[in-house]
C-alpha cells in the first residue's frame, strides 16, 4: 500500500527494490535442481552393479575371457622382459635374467634367487579354477626343490568396478594392472637379491 487511503499522502517517500531480498526467497524450481534425487542415485548404483555383474560373469565364463587373460599374460612376460633388459643395461652387476618357458610360464632370477610366473588355467570356456601364481624361491643347487620355496601368491584375473581388466591378490585384495604385476615380480625379485650377504 503505497497510498494512504484517508487523505491519499504517499506512505513512502522511495520505492522498494523488488530485488532487494530475493536472496532470502527459496526458488523451489532452483533448489530441486540442485539437490539430487535420493532415489535416482539408488537407482543408479543399482543399474552399474547389475552391469557390473552382467559383465564379470560373461568375462569369466566365457572363451573370450580365456582369450583375454592370455593376452594379459602375454602383455606382463613383456614388461617383465624389457625391464630385465634395462636392468642388465644399466646394472649389468646384477645379472638378471628373464626366460620364457612356455607361453604361460615364465621365470625372472638372480644367481641366488628364482621367481616364477605361471598362468594356470583349466579350461579352454571359462576362468572357474585358474590363477596366475608367483613363486619365490631361492637357488640351493642346480634343480630347484619344493624346500626352496620361501613364497606363493595367487591372483585371479577379473574386472575391477571401473570395468578394467586386473589381477586381483586372493589374500590381500589388491587390484593390478598387468604391467604393475609385473614391476611386483621384478620388485620381489630385486628385494630377495638384496638380503643376500656381500
Amino acid at each position: 500500500m503505497l497510498l494512504c487511503p484517508y487523505d491519499g499522502t504517499p506512505l513512502l517517500d522511495t520505492l522498494v527494490d523488488s530485488g532487494a531480498f530475493a536472496d532470502t526467497i527459496s526458488d523451489e524450481s532452483g533448489d530441486s535442481a540442485a539437490d539430487p534425487d535420493p532415489a535416482l542415485e539408488r537407482a543408479a548404483e543399482l543399474a552399474r552393479k547389475i552391469e557390473y555383474r552382467q559383465k564379470l560373469s560373461a568375462l569369466l565364463n566365457s572363451e573370450e575371457g580365456v582369450r583375454l587373460a592370455a593376452v594379459e599374460i602375454q602383455s606382463m612376460f613383456r614388461y617383465v622382459r624389457d625391464k630385465v633388459e634395462l636392468i642388465n643395461e644399466k646394472y649389468p652387476t646384477l645379472q638378471v635374467k628373464f626366460g620364457l618357458n612356455t607361453r604361460r610360464e615364465a621365470t625372472i632370477s638372480t644367481s641366488t634367487h628364482v621367481i616364477i610366473m605361471s598362468w594356470q588355467v583349466g579350461y579352454s570356456n571359462t576362468l572357474s579354477d585358474s590363477s596366475f601364481q608367483l613363486v619365490e624361491r631361492k637357488r640351493s643347487g642346480p634343480y630347484l626343490q619344493e624346500k626352496d620355496e620361501i613364497n606363493r601368491l595367487a591372483f585371479d584375473f577379473l574386472m575391477d568396478d571401473e570395468f578394467k581388466l586386473c589381477w586381483k591378490e586372493r589374500h590381500n585384495k589388491r587390484c593390478l594392472t598387468s604391467d604393475k604385476l609385473g614391476q611386483e615380480c621384478i620388485s620381489r625379485l630385486l628385494h630377495l637379491a638384496s638380503t643376500d650377504k656381500l
